[in-house]
């Protein structure tokens, strides 16, 4: 019986730090490398959600829509990235609203609108629903690092990029 107790202990201190954790959205475009500079470039307490990972491209837009939005859900803050050479950015606006139906904290990076002035006007209602606005994703991972005190701590190392944890809320 003892050992049972442990084994509940530990996993709920696990349940409780991943509680306490502050878990990032990283939304935007899949051909470049942007998430890897964020994850690589994060000095904060964090856990990423990369819908790069997820492998369901291939199986249909239902399936890692479902995904994709579930993950919109259960994080704190949605960090949006708006590429000069996204084509349309509607799936980043898809995940932006339900951010902000969810009254989640956007961090959005918005590249295209500097040299598009035709997207630039289209656009504006998607920057006025995110909580904070930037033009590169130096500034954007700058805040974002704002958010906590401490260095990440990498828990796993994957191929394509790091998942950061640790157990502080943002400052």
């Amino acid at each position: 019986m003892p050992r049972a107790k442990g084994v509940l202990l530990v996993l709920y201190k696990a349940k409780y730090k991943m509680e306490n954790v502050t878990k990032i959205y990283l939304a935007g475009g899949l051909k470049s490398n942007w998430r890897e500079k964020v994850i690589k470039n994060s000095v904060g307490n964090f856990i990423f959600f990369n819908p790069k990972e997820h492998g369901l491209e291939k199986s249909g837009s239902d399936r890692y829509t479902v995904w994709d939005l579930y993950h919109v859900k259960k994080c704190d803050i949605l960090f949006g990235f708006m590429e000069k050479d996204n084509p349309s950015g509607y799936g980043l606006s898809l995940e932006i609203g339900y951010a902000k139906a969810l009254n989640k904290c956007i961090i959005l990076i918005d590249e295209r609108s500097q040299d598009d002035e035709w997207f630039r006007k289209k656009y504006d209602i998607v920057r006025c629903t995110s909580s904070v606005n930037f033009n590169s994703l130096k500034a954007g991972i700058e805040y974002l690092n704002s958010f906590s005190k401490d260095k990440a701590i990498v828990i796993k190392k994957s191929e394509d990029g790091y998942i950061k944890s640790c157990n502080r809320e943002p400052i």
